[in-house]
């Protein structure tokens, strides 16, 4: 088991981390609840099954896109950066279903 190290130094990069979990989270906390158990777990799996897979597509050679913090290999706030993805999909699912609502009233 690999150990995650720690950013060399707090800077922009982490503090972006940081903010982006704390707003995206705690909209999500205050929306209403928008789907079902089941729909919800299953936006969860399949949005950290894609982030991995996109994950590894970049992170060899020719992309190196990866490579986004202070450090070449994987650290801690890597993992953080994972945890941001099902937030995004719970989000943008539930103004997706929002706007279908508004639009189906409309016509």
């Amino acid at each position: 088991m690999r150990i995650l190290t720690l950013p060399e130094k707090f800077d922009f990069n982490e503090w972006f981390i940081l903010v982006s979990i704390i707003v995206i989270y705690t909209y999500i906390y205050l929306l209403q609840r928008r789907f079902p158990l089941p729909i919800t777990i299953m936006m969860v799996v399949f949005s950290l099954a894609l982030e991995k897979a996109a994950d590894l597509i970049f992170e060899y050679p020719p992309y190196n896109f990866y490579y986004l913090n202070d450090k070449i290999e994987y650290e801690l706030f890597d993992l953080f950066v994972c945890f941001l993805y099902p937030a995004r999909v719970s989000f943008f699912g539930s103004i997706a279903k929002k706007t279908r609502k508004i639009n189906a009233v409309d016509k």
